[in-house]
Parts: structure tokens; C-alpha cells; sequence
């Protein structure tokens, strides 16, 4: 199974969570991962991996990419 990332959302208003911390898509991987059911992500927009707004919960997610 895999799962889809919303980096759209980071550092964004959509969703609380996204405004108190940096590091929701790399705890959405990580838990992921535990599950042993998820083969792989898929990332809501590449675009995203570039935008300001974003920049803290890129570079945080990055650190846990292999």
C-alpha cells in the first residue's frame, strides 16, 4: 500500500497541527513505516518541496528520506 503526503499543507492554517510544529509529514512517514503495511508515499505537490511556507517540514521529512 502506499500512502499520499500532503505537503501542500504544511506550515499552513488547513489543519492546526500544521501551524504548532514542523515536523507533521515526517511523523505521517514515520508512522507509516511502523505500520508494516505501507510499501511507500507519494508526495502532494513537488512544488511544495520548494516553497518557502514549507521549508521547515521539507527539510525535516528530508532527514528521514533513505
Amino acid at each position: 500500500m502506499y500512502i499520499g503526503i500532503p505537503v501542500y499543507r504544511a506550515g499552513s492554517n488547513i489543519e492546526p497541527e500544521y501551524l504548532k510544529s514542523t515536523d507533521v509529514i515526517k511523523r505521517q512517514v514515520e508512522y507509516g513505516r511502523n505500520t508494516g503495511k505501507v510499501d511507500g508515499c507519494f508526495y502532494f505537490r513537488y512544488a511544495f518541496f520548494q516553497n518557502k511556507t514549507t521549508k521547515k517540514e521539507v527539510e525535516n521529512l528530508l532527514d528521514i528520506l533513505d
